[in-house]
């Protein structure tokens, strides 16, 4: 089963954000989203369990549904004013990255698909999907155009906004947990991007300990691919406008109406998110500060 050439183009053309959570994927996702000719996709739940299964469905079974959700169910119901979300309270509403106008210009009429269609195809997807870099080096073997920006933070930054939402604690792995889907065992869970082998070793593992694994893991995975683009968080927020115009002319988009005013509220944290390591195995210490050093000097200048 195929669907129609826009599906594949647009999978092909599409814009790929990952990074370690709170490594600044959500701001990244909301500029993107503004720029000209450009949808935005925030953490979609599908996708989250359809890239687990990249290896595992038959390569045509999996295709049909990653494009058929893009394509058919994102992309042209966002067009058609469908798939917006018009809650100006939440950090994915659609109201930070696109003017009131625009939006009420989707808003003010029905669509035909002959309608909506047309300008699909003139648009580009952008979906943010945190945690996910492991997953990269296949997605880039089916769709070898594609563009991802990878975010980096440092490593204690990360780590120390990971132990203020207790998301690797026993208790936070043990219950309705944001982290999912889980490798089946019994709490604390095992989230998807831990290799099955290491599931054991990881529920003896002390907190701090997977925040620090967690990040080890993740970024050990990015690939060696032209289609990546490494954005130090660090070293954007100091200099947003220009990075942000190297991102932008690198994709080949222009500034929309939100873009600079998206901008013009990006500062630099108010002081250095810093976090005791001292009760990290050596060896594990070792491999995070290696880990940080490698993928920093992939980022952007």
């Amino acid at each position: 089963m195929i669907l129609n050439a826009g599906a594949g183009e647009a999978a092909q053309r599409a814009i790929v954000i990952v990074g370690a959570a709170r490594s600044g994927t959500t701001m990244m996702g909301t500029l993107l989203g503004s720029l000209q000719q450009i949808e935005y996709l925030h953490e979609p739940p599908l996708l989250h369990s359809l890239l687990t299964q990249i290896d595992i469905l038959p390569a045509t079974s999996w295709r049909l549904l990653y494009e058929t959700y893009l394509f058919e169910d994102f992309l042209i119901d966002a067009v058609a004013g469908r798939r917006l979300n018009l809650n100006r309270n939440d950090e994915s509403s659609v109201y930070h990255s696109k003017s009131a106008a625009e939006v009420q210009s989707r808003l003010a009429r029905s669509w035909r698909r002959t309608e909506a269609y047309p300008e699909a195809r003139n648009r580009r997807i952008c979906y943010k999907i945190p945690d996910m870099v492991g997953f990269l080096g296949r997605l880039f073997s089916i769709y070898s155009e594609m563009t991802t920006v990878v975010m980096i933070r440092r490593a204690e930054s990360v780590i120390r906004s990971l132990l203020e939402r207790g998301w690797y604690s026993d208790c936070g792995l043990s219950g309705v947990t944001g982290i999912w889907p889980n490798h089946p065992s019994a709490p604390p869970y095992a989230p998807y991007w831990l290799p099955a082998a290491e599931i054991e070793t990881w529920r003896h593992m002390s907190e701090i300990e997977r925040c620090c694994y967690y990040y080890v893991t993740l970024y050990g995975d990015l690939p060696d691919h032209p289609g990546i683009v490494a954005v130090d968080y660090d070293r954007f927020v100091r200099d947003a406008p220009r990075q942000l115009s190297h991102i932008a002319a690198r994709l080949g988009h222009n500034f929309g109406s939100q873009t600079d005013p998206l901008l013009a509220k990006i500062a630099e944290p108010a002081g250095d998110r810093v976090v005791n390591l001292s009760m990290v195995p050596s060896a594990l210490l070792e491999r995070l500060r290696a880990t940080e050093a490698k993928i920093k000097n992939r980022a952007l200048e």
